[in-house]
């Protein structure tokens, strides 16, 4: 079953709960935990109306976080340009897994890895 939204899409964000990328500072695979129950509407400026989406996606009718807190993506494929890298791998929503592709970058600040990557998640067979 494929939903969409008439008048457009939504952005927002939602926080990883675990992840491992690197082996010696090198960036080998890995797979990341997603926190279901942190998403955030970030393009509605009012709170009420962003509050309303947020728990109406965490509704069962969407992603039914209070039944399926975590989401998982494993990496199975990495491409590196030289610059930005293209990760394939397998997305698990609500115990349903399809493969997705999308580029990243990551910086190394010392000791920390900084990641930017967006992903968009299209609702195909996850209702």
């Amino acid at each position: 079953m494929v939903r969409r939204k008439v008048t457009g899409a939504h952005s927002g964000y939602i926080n990883l709960q675990s992840a491992f990328f690197f082996e010696d500072e090198k960036f080998v695979g890995g797979e990341f935990n997603i926190d279901m129950n942190s998403i955030k509407c970030t393009d509605i400026e009012n709170r009420t109306y962003a509050s309303k989406l947020e728990e109406h996606l965490k509704d069962p009718d969407f992603f039914n976080s209070s039944k399926y807190p975590t989401s998982n993506f494993k990496i199975s494929n990495i491409i590196f340009d030289g610059t930005s890298y293209m990760i394939t791998g397998n997305m698990t929503i609500k115990e349903i897994t399809q493969e997705i592709t999308f580029p990243a970058k990551f910086e190394n600040d010392g000791d920390i890895f900084h990641a930017n990557a967006t992903l968009k998640l299209i609702a195909l067979n996850m209702i």
